[in-house]
């Protein structure tokens, strides 16, 4: 139910953005209030309301207040909720300085309360440089980066390429390697178990003639008083081990569980291997028979039908290997376990605490990407959600498109146990270090570049004092040498227009936009010592920039412009990504960028007569 508004309401509300006003007239007495229609406010520009009633006891309570509930207007109920009261002048709610929060795309509730009447309404928050679809594809996008780059750790230490996952379902595969990692020392825990498991001895009576009872005890005297007709025999106790523990029930258990995994996985293994053999041959018959060289995607299926071949003798033996405690004396005295109640002894014993791991590691689906829930507050604001989807495409372009391989750094420096992996938050001055062969690059996220020369983990220092921390930073290796350096800015706002980041025409620095005089200076007011290394001379060194080029990344919605553009004059290049579309022309710049970078490497240790130090 809305109340329309030729019914009367004992108050104004008015929205005040650009040099746009209007009045928000559609209330409901429902908290689920709907609305055909809901006011639209776009986020990132200033926003104000004025909230008017003849009634001095209002309060107008609204979604977002509470990051504004230190400023002065605001004031508190007595369960400390903000609210505003009545105002005939404009209350500020984002402006566009460092001083205000902005509002995060999405729907937000007003909630009015008049001498004990409540009044509900909407409004929502839209994106300014993407569409609603586009924001959204962003968020998931996002975390899609997030889960891809851990799947790619997982893969490493696993020791799998990706085009297994395509063939075994990664149930069964994730099962089998979780296995394989842990079976030495499983193999191990069950050797030592074979005769050193635990054991309980008991006390059992057995009625024997007098001269061959080898003891007697409080029972025996008790039996002999209360059967005086007994004279020949005696009830003499008799100590027995006892195998059938909680704790030896659950190796029992955990051995069938494994028995089972591993013997499901072989003909799962077997079963892919067969049809993926079929498919070959009938390829291989058809180059063979045509004189063709086989080409390079075959010889990556006859790669993988090795994997499979030996992963498959290996799942054989590992169940040929757990067979061997079945032979152990006091395993056909174990029971079934019958209620999984936890035995310390799976705790604190490393042999059982191994097998009991490595059983709860195998009941889980799948492996489990967990992400850290500080990402849920750099998500809100769109600038910043821009700003790490960017910065994890470039990540992923280099390692799952141009072969760059994650050494170190961020999620990384992250080890997988099988089970779950965390996504640790991106943090600024966070480095990830990539390889490949005799190149190595440091991404670099959000850190400030010092005005003096440091260390070498700075190989850069600025020669000015403003424009010194880029959102990310390429740093350039070849064989430890450091070689350049690309530097990259996201910028969520319009290419052109008023609140352009980009316009570099006026001759007068003072006259560009202060984004544009920012992606200039990174270039020209960059220095390094650390530049080529040994192998030019120093004084050839001052006259090089070690930035290549500034690169400012940007969202295309609602303007067409070419993928990529380049100011040879500045050495700025200017790249769309855009959320949903496929922006192959990242990969194309990468691979620009490394060649170019390369070039230069080799063009000015060329052009040095001889290796100096420097």
């Amino acid at each position: 139910m809305v109340i329309q508004p030729e019914f009367s309401i004992p108050f104004q509300l008015t929205f005040h953005q650009y040099e746009r006003q209007w009045e928000i007239t559609q209330f409901s007495p429902d908290p689920e209030v709907q609305l055909e229609n809901v006011p639209e406010v776009v986020e990132n520009l200033d926003f104000s309301i004025t909230f008017q009633s003849e009634h001095s006891d209002a309060r107008l309570y609204m979604d977002g207040l509470e990051v504004l509930s230190e400023r002065e207007g605001i004031e508190l109920d007595d369960q400390h909720r903000p609210y505003l009261p009545p105002e005939d002048k404009p209350y500020v709610i984002f402006k566009n300085t460092e001083d205000y929060y902005p509002l995060i795309p999405g729907h937000y509730r007003i909630t009015v309360i008049i001498n004990g009447d409540t009044y509900y309404s909407l409004f929502r928050v839209i994106p300014k440089q993407l569409s609603q679809e586009q924001w959204e594809l962003m968020r998931d996008e996002l975390e899609a980066e997030l889960r891809g780059l851990a799947l790619d750790l997982v893969r490493k230490h696993l020791g799998v390429g990706e085009a297994l996952f395509e063939y075994i379902p990664p149930k069964k595969l994730f099962q089998f390697l979780i296995i394989r990692k842990r079976f030495d020392s499983i193999m191990a825990s069950l050797s030592d178990l074979m005769t050193r498991v635990y054991f309980h001895t008991q006390k059992h009576y057995n009625l024997v003639p007098v001269d061959r009872a080898r003891a007697i005890d409080q029972e025996s005297v008790r039996y002999k008083l209360t059967h005086p007709e007994v004279q020949d025999s005696l009830k003499s106790p008799i100590r027995r081990i006892e195998y059938d523990l909680l704790e030896n029930r659950w190796i029992k258990r955990i051995l069938k569980v494994l028995s089972r995994h591993l013997e499901d996985i072989a003909s799962s293994l077997m079963q892919y291997r067969d049809a993926l053999a079929e498919e070959l041959n009938e390829s291989l018959l058809y180059f063979s028979s045509s004189g063709s060289k086989i080409p390079v995607f075959l010889r990556e299926k006859q790669r993988l039908l090795a994997d499979l071949q030996s992963f498959v003798v290996m799942a054989q033996k590992m169940c040929k290997g757990l067979q061997i405690i079945k032979l152990a004396a006091w395993f056909e005295q174990v029971g079934e376990l019958v209620e999984p109640t936890v035995s310390p002894v799976l705790l604190y014993d490393p042999r059982y605490r191994s097998l009991y791991q490595l059983y709860r590691e195998l009941q889980t689906e799948s492996m489990e990407i967990v992400i850290d829930s500080h990402y849920a507050y750099q998500w809100k604001r769109t600038d910043q959600l821009f700003e790490i989807w960017g910065f994890l495409k470039l990540c992923r372009t280099l390692i799952n498109q141009l072969g760059f391989e994650g050494v170190s750094g961020w999620l990384f420096d992250q080890e997988y146990f099988g089970g779950n992996l965390l996504v640790p938050t991106l943090l600024p001055e966070t480095a990830i270090v990539l390889r490949r062969d005799d190149i190595q690059l440091k991404l670099v996220y959000n850190a400030l570049i010092p005005s003096e020369q440091g260390a070498e983990n700075h190989p850069i220092y600025m020669l000015g004092n403003f424009h010194n921390r880029p959102d990310g930073r390429l740093d350039f290796y070849q064989n430890e040498t450091y070689i350049g350096t690309i530097i990259i800015d996201f910028k969520y706002r319009p290419r052109r227009g008023r609140y352009a980041f980009w316009n570099p025409a006026p001759r007068t620095a003072s006259r560009r936009p202060a984004a544009t005089n920012q992606l200039i200076a990174y270039r020209a007011d960059s220095a390094s010592r650390y530049l080529y290394g040994s192998h030019i001379d120093p004084r050839q060194r001052e006259q090089i920039r070690p930035v290549l080029e500034t690169w400012a990344i940007y969202p295309g919605y609602r303007q067409i412009e070419p993928e990529t553009e380049y100011d040879s004059n500045h050495h700025v290049r200017l790249l769309q990504l855009t959320p949903g579309e496929s922006n192959v022309h990242l990969k194309r710049e990468l691979e620009n960028a490394i060649a170019n970078i390369l070039r230069m490497f080799e063009l000015y240790r060329g052009s040095s007569p001889s290796p100096v130090n420097s």
